[in-house]
């Protein structure tokens, strides 16, 4: 590298360091022409295009780097970390298998590779792997977090979480770690300490960070008489709804509530909790960091708190929880207008469905139902009728299903079901229940109140230790009893279908 690409190679990882990821990548290519094929510099240009999700470019970078330095592991590594983050785990495999034919004791291709084989839903083979990972080197911070991880997923929590405490003995003030922890700690049913570490992560954990740009004390359990609080929702819709078993309680312990959702949800809350204000939330993702600003007058309250951190000190225990589902209130007039609606195309059990996530990765469809090929038992059950709750385009796969099952599955063409959740909840309060993976339907339907029964490949850390997700009891998953057997799952949700038929 001449000495003019070096200070320009300077000044991109200054302007990387702080954020600038644009900035960074204009003096990256600057610093290319001035040293064409350097490297260092393909390197430094390829994790730039991998922060900013460009992951052909970031491929094809780190190509061009691997092309250089055959013989490089970093090289090698890095270009195969793209290649599955694009969903092609076999061509991943096959290179991080070529690595181990020169490199057979290193740890970390042993780690990625079991990593990319549990993708794709072989947990039992990415053990193994696993397994030879900390053969090789038993304190392997990786491979134990790793391999605890891959534990979890297969419902052995005792032993995820014995790997989980001996890679925190070699990092206790890790973010990731104790997040994890957490999670482990809940699905044994161990709630005040589980609630404790999760919220330590969430506070400390550098790739899932929210700062919050005000400076109102966090809320640790003070009396709130005659104080005034703001509660924060948690990122994702599904789980904005899902987390608000608290806040009843704090409403009758605070003076004045302030509850910050997606703006999708505004109405719906503040008819569900007239005593509280809801307001919109001013959230802007810069790299991995979430930031939340305010255009109100934010300092005058007392207290602010997300909506997880009241579950440590208004919900230290299973007997804390109501066993039933906090019901949102959905709007009258709409009520009324979908009921019509619905009703003039049944006039039996109406059935809500989903079957998927809207976003599509390898990793996901392990986790997800395939309407086609798993549904049969469900959609062939006679005096039903099937609702579409899905908010994606699947208008392929619901011709493809009524051609084989000749199952109608009613969709409104007019309805958009992503972004208007006020017709969305009125539409879905009209099922008898609803059938859907573990996504926003699901939520929505369990926060109506509506017994909901989820597909799902393993137990989740908020079912608490319970068969149920204890924070919204009415959703109920069906857990895979072999890896992969969808069949089961949907034939045990079809005799549940059965005994709701008239």
């Amino acid at each position: 590298m001449n000495k003019a690409a070096r200070i320009l190679f300077k000044k991109g990882r200054k302007f990387e360091a702080k954020g600038n990821l644009g900035d960074a990548i204009t003096a990256y290519e600057a610093a290319l022409k001035q040293s064409p094929q350097n490297p260092d510099i393909l390197f430094a240009l390829g994790n730039v295009a991998k922060k900013m999700d460009a992951l052909p470019i970031a491929e094809k970078m780190f190509r061009a780097a691997y092309g250089l330095v055959p013989d490089s592991i970093e090289a090698a590594t890095n270009l195969a970390l793209v290649i599955a983050a694009q969903g092609r785990n076999d061509e991943a495999i096959e290179l991080y298998q070529a690595i181990l034919i020169t490199n057979p004791e290193h740890v970390g291709t042993w780690v990625n590779i079991g990593l990319a084989v549990a993708t794709t839903g072989d947990l039992d083979n990415a053990e193994v792997f696993y397994q030879e990972a900390l053969r090789l080197r038993p304190n392997s911070m990786t491979a134990l977090t790793n391999y605890s991880e891959l534990l979890a997923q297969k419902g052995d929590f005792v032993e995820a979480l014995k790997l989980n405490e001996k890679a925190l003995k070699r990092d206790k003030r890790n973010a990731v770690i104790r997040y994890n922890r957490g999670e482990l700690l809940l699905a044994l049913g161990k709630l005040k300490e589980g609630w404790d570490e999760l919220d330590f992560g969430a506070q400390n954990r550098k790739d899932r960070q929210t700062i919050y740009h005000h400076k109102l004390k966090r809320w640790n359990g003070e009396d709130l008489a005659g104080k005034k609080i703001l509660l924060s929702c948690e990122q994702g819709i599904a789980d904005q709804v899902r987390y608000l078993s608290c806040v009843s309680d704090v409403i009758e312990m605070a003076d004045d509530v302030v509850i910050e959702v997606e703006p999708r949800l505004v109405e719906i809350l503040a008819r569900t909790y007239p005593k509280a204000t809801v307001r919109t939330y001013d959230n802007k993702k810069i790299t991995a960091i979430n930031h939340v600003h305010y255009d109100w007058p934010v300092d005058e309250l007392d207290f602010a708190s997300p909506m997880l951190n009241l579950y440590r000190f208004l919900k230290p225990d299973i007997e804390s929880f109501d066993q039933k589902s906090p019901t949102l209130v959905t709007d009258n007039e709409l009520d009324a207008k979908w009921k019509k609606k619905t009703g003039d195309v049944s006039d039996g059990l109406k059935v809500g469905i989903c079957w998927r996530s809207g976003k599509k990765s390898l990793a996901r469809s392990q986790l997800y139902t395939d309407l086609l090929n798993d549904w049969g038992p469900v959609l062939s059950q006679a005096g039903v009728t099937f609702f579409n709750l899905m908010y994606v385009d699947c208008t392929d796969e619901l011709a493809a299903v009524k051609e084989k099952f000749g199952a109608k599955i009613i969709t409104y063409e007019d309805l958009d079901y992503k972004n208007d959740l006020e017709n969305v909840f009125s539409l879905t309060k009209q099922m008898d229940l609803v059938i859907s993976v573990n996504s926003a339907p699901a939520s929505f339907a369990s926060v109506l109140g509506i017994a909901t029964f989820v597909p799902s490949t393993n137990i989740s850390w908020d079912m608490l230790g319970t068969d149920k997700m204890a924070m919204v009891p009415s959703m109920k998953p069906i857990i895979q009893k072999e890896r992969g057997d969808w069949a089961a799952v949907m034939k045990e949700i079809a005799e549940i279908l059965k005994s709701y038929v008239p």
